[in-house]
């Protein structure tokens, strides 16, 4: 099949045969070209041009939607997923295939009820329609809220283990090359402390120490006070 934009009409010899106002599959004849050129208009309302020989010997049907519509349908067939139950989700029924090879059903989330459109990969990786991602979201959005007093989280001063980033192996404590000496920080309340230098590891990790247990100590013992069911939750 030949397609082209603009073909200029050269009548100086008459075709064989004339095929003007025939149709072929898809396909109605619309004038001659010249040549070998039939100008053709598609089922689809696309104008196309085709050899005579391929209009006779039905090799050119259609501008090319015909082949890609029983691509389709080999999608669809291939694995036809109507009425069946996988995983989260009940499959309603056919919706269309995509030009990216993807079919797409439409489907009941069987986690919320709520129906969708979704692609035959996601029905059988997918655990629901969103809605637990959504779920997640929103309760860890509540507990970021609930943990944070002051500019202070609560998990983090409540769970002090080690940063992967952390070369000194203790938090707020850093070796400066400049002095030779470890330094001592601790944040609270979006402020920055300083605590000193010390010339030795140890001495600079009970400082730390110290600050962590009477900074710390008090605010989580008043948080876990006043906000019982926050802890009980976070647990």
């Amino acid at each position: 099949m030949a397609e082209k934009k603009d073909i200029k009409l050269h009548h100086s010899r008459k075709p064989k045969y004339d095929l003007t106002d025939q149709y072929f599959g898809h396909l109605h004849v619309l004038e001659y070209c010249g040549g070998s050129q039939w100008k053709c208009k598609c089922k689809c309302g696309k104008i196309t041009y085709v050899e005579t020989r391929n209009l006779l010997d039905g090799i050119t049907q259609s501008c090319g939607c015909k082949h890609r519509e029983i691509v389709k349908q080999k999608r669809r067939n291939s694995v036809d997923l109507a009425g069946k139950t996988i995983g989260a989700f009940t499959v309603i029924s056919y919706h269309h295939s995509g030009e990216n090879k993807n079919v797409y059903w439409n489907c009941r989330c069987n986690v919320c009820g709520n129906e969708c459109i979704t692609t035959t990969h996601k029905i059988k990786a997918n655990k629901s329609c969103g809605c637990l991602e959504r779920k997640s979201l929103d309760i860890g959005q509540c507990l970021c809220r609930d943990s944070h007093q002051e500019g202070t989280s609560i998990y983090q001063i409540s769970d002090l283990k080690e940063y992967k980033t952390n070369t000194t192996g203790k938090r707020g404590v850093s070796y400066d090359k400049r002095s030779s000496k470890y330094t001592a920080r601790i944040t609270f309340k979006n402020k920055r402390f300083w605590l000193g230098s010390y010339p030795t590891f140890d001495e600079a990790k009970q400082a730390r120490e110290l600050a962590e247990h009477n900074i710390f100590g008090d605010f989580l013992e008043w948080y876990k006070t006043e906000h019982p069911e926050h802890i009980n939750r976070n647990k």
